[in-house]
């Protein structure tokens, strides 16, 4: 569980990171960087409840 767990925040940080670097390279518009930067943050919010899980269960582990 702690590995699929690590393995989504993982998933969604380089997501995020991915959308952020495109954006900063290429000559997108200001429109389509808003949309990356948009993408980017979606990416790291769905990273937010598996955290939280890996989180308690690491401290579950710890308290063992």
């Amino acid at each position: 569980m702690l590995a699929s767990l690590a393995h989504q925040v993982a998933e969604q940080v380089t997501v995020a990171l991915a959308e952020i670097s495109l954006a900063r390279k290429s000559a997108a518009s200001e429109q389509e960087f808003e949309e990356a930067v948009e993408r980017a943050e979606a990416a790291l919010l769905q990273v937010r409840e598996p955290l939280q899980r890996l989180t308690t269960e690491l401290a579950t582990i710890a308290e063992k």
